[in-house]
C-alpha cells in the first residue's frame, strides 16, 4: 500500500510540475501535436487556431466561416518552430517593469490523443519570453500576415528609415495609435477609428504616411507634418500595400 501511495504521489507531483490537463503523450514529438490555439495580446488582441491535422487555419477575430488552408511547408515550419516549447514549464509566467504596456499570451497545445497543455506568460517589454518564443510567434505571424492582414499588422512597426515606430492600444471605444521616436520618446497619439472592423496599420515604403485598414473603408492614410499625423483624404495608396479589405 505504501508503494502505491508513493507512486500516486509521484504522479501528482509530476502532473503539477507539467501544468497540463492530462499527461501529454510524446510532448517532444511534434508530429503528435494536433492543434495550436495561440492567443496574444499586444494592445490589439487576436486569437488564432492552427489545425495541423486538417491543415486549416482560422482566426476568431474573423467571421466564423473564414478559414484558410495551410500549405504543407507552413505546417512543417510550425512543427519545427514548436519544438522548443517542449522545454517550457507547463505554466510559464513572467513579469517585469518595462516601457510599454504588458504583452500576454496563452497557448493551448492539443495532442492527437485528446490531451492538452496550457502555456501562459506575460512580459512588460516583450524581451523576456521563454527560449524559442519569438521564433514561434514570428512563424505563426508570417502565416497570419499573409492570409489576413496583407501589408498591415497589429504589432509594433517601424517607419521605412527606423526613425519612428507605431504601437496600437485599445481605448474604451476607439483604437489608439501612438507614434514613438527611435529613442523611445512619445511623439504623437491619435484615435483614428473604432475597435470593430480595424485590421492593422502599415507605413509607406519611402515616407512617413501611416495607412490603416478598415473593414468598411478600405485603407485610409494619415500623413505627417511637423510630427503630427492627420487624415489625408487625397493620399493615393501604393499598389504594394495590400490587405483583405483594401480596394
Amino acid at each position: 500500500m505504501k508503494r502505491i501511495i508513493a507512486f500516486l504521489s509521484l504522479i501528482l507531483v509530476l502532473s503539477a510540475f507539467c501544468g497540463c490537463s492530462g499527461p501529454p503523450v510524446g510532448f517532444q514529438d511534434v508530429e503528435n501535436i494536433a492543434t495550436i490555439d495561440f492567443m496574444f495580446d499586444n494592445g490589439g488582441k487576436y486569437d488564432y487556431s492552427f489545425d495541423l491535422e486538417s491543415g486549416v487555419f482560422s482566426a476568431d477575430c474573423l467571421d466564423e466561416s473564414t478559414e484558410y488552408v495551410l500549405e504543407q511547408t507552413e505546417i512543417e515550419a510550425i512543427r519545427t518552430a514548436i519544438e522548443p516549447v517542449g522545454k517550457w514549464p507547463g505554466d510559464f509566467r513572467y513579469s517585469s517593469a518595462g516601457y510599454n504596456y504588458p504583452q500576454k499570451y496563452t497557448m493551448v497545445i492539443t495532442y492527437a490523443d485528446g490531451t492538452d497543455c496550457v502555456l501562459t506568460g506575460i512580459s512588460s517589454n516583450g524581451s523576456n519570453w521563454p527560449e524559442g518564443f519569438e521564433e514561434l510567434k514570428s512563424t505563426l505571424d508570417e502565416i497570419v500576415q499573409a492570409r489576413v492582414y496583407g501589408s498591415f499588422t497589429v504589432d509594433k512597426t517601424y517607419s521605412y528609415d527606423g526613425a519612428y515606430y507605431a504601437l496600437i492600444t485599445e481605448g474604451d471605444k476607439l483604437m489608439v495609435i501612438t507614434i514613438y521616436s527611435s529613442d523611445e520618446n512619445e511623439v504623437y497619439s491619435f484615435k483614428p477609428c473604432g475597435k470593430k472592423g480595424f485590421w492593422g496599420i502599415c507605413w509607406d515604403n519611402d515616407n512617413y504616411d501611416l495607412w490603416i485598414q478598415l473593414e468598411d473603408a478600405g485603407a485610409i492614410c494619415y500623413s505627417m507634418t511637423d510630427e503630427i499625423w492627420t487624415l489625408n483624404d487625397d493620399a493615393i495608396r501604393p499598389e504594394y500595400i495590400t490587405g483583405g479589405y483594401v480596394f
